[in-house]
C-alpha cells in the first residue's frame, strides 16, 4: 500500500522525454514508482486528462519577506511551483545592521514594488548577517522548498553604507570585507550571490542602488569566494540595451565582464534578458554572444519570463506619462489633489492633450504601442494578480518589530488603472494604513 497513488495522468518527467499515460506511487517523501502501479493508495487522485510533472522551480523570485506572513508562497505554490530561489537582483534583508532595516525594505518597495510598510510589519528581523536571515526562515514551517543568493545592494550598503550609492570603486578593504561577508553567507547555506547593473533599479531618492557602479574588479573578487568554495550562483540583471547606442557599448561591456567573471571563477553566471519593442533584435546578438563565450569556456546563462513583463498604471503611483509636463505637475501633488484636478475640465483637456502625442516621452518604463495596455476594472485588482495574504499574528515573546514607515511612504493603489502584457504574481500584506 503506497500513501499516495496518482492515476492515469499524462507524466512529463523533465527530461525532455514527451509525456507518457502512467500512474505515480508516492511512500513519504519519495516518488517511489511511474508506470503501471499494481498496489494501491491510501490516498488516490484521478489524473485523467491532466498533466503530472515534477514541481517546478522558481529561480528569480522576492518572496524573500512574504514566506514569513505566508508559507505557502501564494501564488506560486498554485502554478506548480515547489522550489523558490529568493535574493534576486541584489536586493535582500541581510546582511543588516541594528537599525537599518528601514533602508533595506524601502530599497525592496522601491526596486519590486513591494510595500516597505507590510515589509516592517511581517518580518522579525533581529538578525544581522545573510547566515541568521536564512536560519530565522528554517526555524519556520513553510511550504515550499526556499533557498536565497545575498544581494549585492545590501552588502554594499552593510559593508560602505553611503558610498556604497556613488560611482567611485570601492577600497581594497571594502572589498575584502566584502568578500567575508559573502563567503559567511555562503558557508551559512546561501545559494549564491547577486547584483544589479541596470539604471532602472532605484533606491527611493532616485539614485541607483548600491552595486550598479560595481567595477568588473569587485565582482570577480566576489565571484572569487564562491570559487574558493567550489559551489554557488552569481546572479546579474545586466544593463544590456540601456544608453547603449548604435555600437551597444554598454551591452558588449556587460557581455565581456560576465563572461570573464565565469571563465576565471569556474561558477555558473546567470542573467535576465527580455525581448524589447524597443530593440527588437538586442535578444538575438546577446544568445549569438552567449554561443561565443561559451565555446570559450564560461559558463553564461540567460533566463527569461515566460510570458511578458507588466507595470500597473494609476494615479496613486505612476502614469505612462509621468515625463510630461502636465502630468509631471499632477503627479508631484498629493493623492487627493489629483482627483480633484481630474474634475477640472480645463485639466483632463491638457493632460488628455499632452498623452496624445507620445514622440515626446521617452524614458524605459513608456509605453509605445497603445495596444499593449488594459484597462482594469475599477475597485479591487484582478483575481490574476493572486490573493492578498495579511501578516500573521505575532507568536508570544517575539521581539518588537523595527519602528514602523513613516506617514511619507507613498500611498498605495486604491484602484487599478491600466497595465501592459499581465499583472504582477507577487503579493504582499496589505498596509496597515
Amino acid at each position: 500500500m503506497h500513501d499516495i497513488v496518482i492515476r492515469q495522468g499524462r507524466v512529463v518527467d523533465g527530461t525532455g522525454a514527451g509525456p507518457v499515460r502512467a500512474d505515480v506511487a508516492i511512500d513519504g517523501d519519495r516518488v517511489t514508482e511511474v508506470g503501471v502501479v499494481e498496489d494501491g493508495g491510501r490516498r488516490e487522485l484521478d489524473a485523467a486528462g491532466k498533466l503530472v510533472t515534477p514541481g517546478f522551480v522558481d529561480v528569480h523570485t522576492h518572496l524573500d519577506a512574504q514566506l514569513f506572513w505566508d508559507p505557502a508562497a501564494t501564488p506560486s505554490c498554485r502554478h506548480g511551483v515547489t522550489t523558490v530561489v529568493m535574493g534576486n537582483c541584489g536586493v535582500t534583508f541581510a546582511p543588516v545592521r541594528p537599525g537599518q532595516e528601514e533602508y533595506l525594505a524601502g530599497m525592496m518597495e522601491s526596486v519590486e514594488d513591494i510595500p516597505a510598510d507590510s515589509i516592517m510589519d511581517g518580518l522579525d528581523w533581529g538578525w544581522e548577517t545573510y547566515g541568521e536571515y536564512l536560519r530565522a526562515l528554517g526555524r519556520r514551517e513553510i511550504g515550499v522548498n526556499a533557498g536565497g543568493l545575498i544581494g549585492h545592494s545590501a552588502l554594499r550598503h552593510y559593508v560602505m553604507g553611503e558610498r556604497g550609492l556613488e560611482e567611485a570603486p570601492a577600497t581594497g578593504d571594502d572589498i575584502a570585507a566584502m568578500k567575508a561577508v559573502v563567503a559567511e553567507a555562503v558557508d551559512g547555506g546561501a545559494l549564491g550571490f547577486s547584483t544589479s547593473r541596470t539604471f532602472m533599479h532605484r533606491v527611493p531618492d532616485g539614485r541607483p542602488v548600491p552595486g550598479t557602479h560595481a567595477t568588473p574588479e569587485e565582482l570577480g573578487a566576489i565571484a572569487g569566494v564562491l570559487a574558493e568554495r567550489g559551489r554557488g550562483t552569481f546572479q546579474v540583471v545586466p544593463r544590456i540595451g540601456e544608453r547603449d547606442g548604435a555600437e551597444r557599448r554598454n551591452s558588449v561591456a556587460e557581455m565581456a565582464w560576465m563572461e570573464r567573471v565565469s571563465r576565471t571563477s569556474g561558477r555558473p553566471l546567470t542573467f535576465s534578458i527580455m525581448q524589447s519593442d524597443r530593440r527588437p533584435g538586442l535578444w538575438a546578438w546577446v544568445m549569438d554572444e552567449v554561443a561565443a563565450a561559451r565555446g570559450r569556456g564560461a559558463d553564461v546563462r540567460p533566463m527569461t519570463a515566460v510570458r511578458g513583463s507588466a507595470i500597473v498604471y494609476g494615479l496613486s503611483a505612476r502614469t505612462p506619462y509621468d515625463a510630461l509636463p502636465a502630468w509631471a505637475e499632477l503627479m508631484a501633488a498629493p493623492f487627493a489633489a489629483r482627483l480633484k484636478a481630474l474634475a477640472d475640465p480645463a485639466a483632463r483637456r491638457r493632460l488628455a492633450e499632452e498623452a496624445g502625442r507620445p514622440g515626446e516621452q521617452s524614458g524605459p518604463l513608456v509605453p509605445k504601442d497603445p495596444a499593449k495596455m488594459y484597462l482594469l476594472p475599477r475597485g479591487r485588482p484582478p483575481t490574476t494578480c493572486g490573493r492578498r495574504t495579511a501578516s500573521p499574528p505575532r507568536p508570544p515573546g517575539a521581539a518588537p518589530r523595527p519602528p514602523a514607515r513613516s506617514s511619507t511612504t507613498r500611498p498605495r493603489p486604491a484602484a487599478w488603472a491600466c497595465c501592459t502584457t499581465r499583472c504582477s504574481t507577487r503579493t504582499s500584506a496589505p498596509s496597515r494604513r
